[in-house]
């Protein structure tokens, strides 16, 4: 038959994003339950947009129907008022960046598949496992030759660099970690950023969670030494500023990350960015500046230290059921293994059935085969419900 062929790197791709075939057991156990599950799962936010954001957006919503104040096309790299708030709050962590360094985008998925986009399809990719599963789908998409690096439970699955150099390639670098909840100290972020310069590779830094990282704990790589060499730093406000429905994020390229003809990546990141996107919308930008503001600021971190106490709940509920874990301290998620040898997706379905939803974490890589997540980002009676069964459900397990 006639027609367009898909792209070689779908046959690669699982059938089901992990998201959607969990969501899919989850409305199944609700149907056959009769009730709502606890949802420990999905890694969207439960607190609303604090009132600062709030008003913000609300404004900026208003002068869009005014003549005199209405905005067209975003900048291309985002409007400078979001761009010097963004400078000013990586100023305040210890990391000078110019303010063209600095853009403005719709969230990091978008981010990490565009910046991959830019290199020849014979770069390798190098990716922690477990890890974000969109790691493994947009470079499997891509058609890109991928080197996974398994971590171990006793190192609390903080990958390290291979033993040997590899060819140059693309890494891709979370701390504080999904699905794992653990950060990197400096000495971890050092050894990568010395294998990232040594072998002509740029690194991915995926700041999604910096909002949740602990003392002693960088939140960002560009404060360490040798950074500007190698590395491109992505957040979002998705998490800590509650923005999953309103999608905004930074993306810092220093001038110094260059590609192996010497021309910075920066000039072909713009390019590109020409061409495929048309920027985030004016209200949202201005939400944005409002949450890295003094008030933002500091709502931001009540609501963080609300999904930390969720954190504390199912940390002494795994505990008490004697089951060892990963994270809870520096990302709102917890990584723990199946009792008695089972599957992830075995326990998720014995979860599930008792009204637990959590995610398998054969989701994540095969490193995290015979693992779940759990997510403390989940309403807080879900966790006080989840808090209660589990010591028993997985002591019965054992």
């Amino acid at each position: 038959m006639k027609g367009l062929k898909e792209a070689p790197g779908f046959s690669a791709l699982s059938e089901e994003y992990l998201f959607a075939e969990t969501t899919k057991r989850i409305r199944e156990a609700e149907a056959s339950l009769g009730r709502r599950v606890a949802r420990l799962g999905m890694g969207d936010v439960s607190h609303p947009l604090t009132p600062t954001v709030c008003r913000a957006l609300t404004e900026a919503a208003r002068e869009m129907g005014i003549d005199a104040t209405r905005r067209g096309y975003s900048p291309i790299g985002g409007y400078g008022f979001l761009r010097a708030a963004a400078r000013e709050a990586y100023a305040a962590e210890g990391v000078d960046l110019g303010e063209e360094e600095i853009y403005i985008s719709d969230g990091a998925k978008g981010e990490l598949s565009l910046i991959a986009s830019l290199l020849a399809p014979d770069t390798l990719h190098l990716i922690p496992d477990p890890a974000y599963p969109a790691y493994r789908d947009l470079s499997s998409l891509l058609g890109r030759e991928i080197l996974f690096l398994p971590g171990r439970e006793e190192d609390r699955f903080l990958a390290m660099p291979p033993d040997r150099i590899c060819r140059p390639a693309l890494i891709f670098l979370t701390s504080p970690s999904n699905p794992t909840g653990e950060a990197y100290d400096e000495a971890g972020l050092a050894a990568w950023i010395d294998y990232a310069v040594e072998s002509g590779s740029i690194l991915l830094f995926d700041g999604a969670y910096a909002d949740f990282c602990g003392k002693g704990r960088p939140r960002s790589i560009l404060s360490l030494p040798g950074a500007r060499r190698c590395c491109v730093e992505i957040r979002s406000f998705s998490k800590g500023a509650g923005f999953t429905g309103l999608r905004c994020g930074t993306t810092v390229i220093p001038e110094e990350v260059c590609l192996g003809d010497s021309r910075p990546l920066a000039e072909r990141y713009r390019r590109a960015v020409d061409i495929l996107k048309n920027g985030v919308a004016y209200p949202v930008q201005r939400a944005a500046e409002a949450a890295l503001s003094p008030a933002g600021r500091r709502e931001t971190a009540v609501t963080v230290a609300r999904y930390r106490q969720n954190a504390g709940l199912l940390r002494e509920a795994l505990a008490a059921a004697e089951i060892a874990f990963t994270g809870g301290w520096d990302a709102p998620y917890l990584f723990l293994r199946a009792p008695g040898g089972r599957s992830g997706w075995e326990l998720f379905d014995f979860l599930l059935g008792a009204g637990i939803a959590v995610t398998p974490g054969e989701g994540f890589g095969n490193a995290g085969r015979g693992y779940v997540r759990l997510s403390a980002l989940a309403p807080r009676g879900d966790i006080e419900i989840a808090a209660a069964l589990l010591p028993d459900l997985l002591g019965s397990l054992r």
